[in-house]
């Protein structure tokens, strides 16, 4: 995963990584460099994890962090800048094939801190394109590759409480499947 020349002292570094593959090693794919495991949902048919590392400004020579024992893995990469790096998760909680329930594809509902950010991704099987309906989330990738489709997306929190589902729109299943995983993640801000 490419790391960019623009990060400074202070930011997040969240990284997600979901993928198909049925024989996933136990604990499923790892990123180099010393991160933190946020959430994980599988290894399975279709699984997702979160990882997290406050950047490391020592560092700035690493030009990407290599993902290992996965496949047929996807991960997107993002700083963020304004959350505590010290303790920075407030809530996380996936949801599996929830649109073989609903109808719809959800990111779950977590808790949130006023002042933070949520971020939300989700890999999809026989792919189809996705991104969030709520137009205050920005998507940072959202794409369809070996047989597989991924997205992930963040916002930033106004007040303090839960943060409600979030909706994605979902393109059309172009080989059937239609199985999915999407997490949800809340930060919390730098403290003051």
């Amino acid at each position: 995963v490419p790391v960019r020349s623009e990060l400074r002292d202070g930011d997040l570094l969240l990284m997600w990584i979901g993928g198909s593959a049925k024989k996933v090693k136990p604990g499923g794919p790892k990123p180099s460099g010393g991160w933190t495991l946020v959430v994980a949902r599988g290894p399975n048919d279709i699984n997702l994890q979160c990882w997290t590392k406050p950047y490391d400004p020592s560092e700035k020579k690493i030009k990407r962090y290599i993902v290992t024992e996965g496949k047929n893995q996807f991960a997107t990469l993002s700083a963020v800048r304004g959350v505590d790096v010290d303790d920075p998760v407030v809530a996380f909680d996936t949801l599996r094939n929830e649109s073989k329930e609903t109808g719809k594809v959800l990111a779950p509902a977590v808790k949130a801190a006023a002042g933070g950010a949520v971020a939300i991704a989700g890999v999809f099987d026989d792919p189809y394109g996705v991104t969030p309906v709520d137009n205050k989330f920005h998507t940072l990738a959202s794409f369809v590759s070996l047989g597989d489709g991924f997205m992930s997306a963040m916002a930033p929190t106004k007040r303090n409480g839960m943060y409600d589902l979030v909706e994605l729109n979902k393109g059309k299943n172009k080989r059937g499947g239609g199985n999915e995983v999407v997490g949800t993640v809340s930060l919390r801000p730098k403290p003051k």
